[in-house]
């Protein structure tokens, strides 16, 4: 499980940088109301985990499962 600690529906989590997405370690935003991820990860079953965990932490739905909010 990522470290989503501090994530808000504005803000990014505590463990995000410039070096690297809190949610997938990528070197860019991938936070679910922000950068969102990029299409070539979209087959990556940790990927889609960790950012299903973020929607599901800022309760949003996750677009790219069609998972509704809680």
């Amino acid at each position: 499980m990522s470290d989503l600690s501090g994530m808000t529906r504005d803000n990014c989590g505590s463990a995000c940088s410039e070096s690297g997405c809190a949610i997938t370690g990528l070197p860019r935003c991938c936070h679910p109301l922000k950068g969102g991820l990029p299409l070539s990860h979209l087959q990556d079953p940790e990927v889609m985990a960790a950012f299903g965990e973020a929607c599901a932490a800022i309760g949003v739905g996750n677009v790219y499962t069609g998972e509704k909010a809680s």
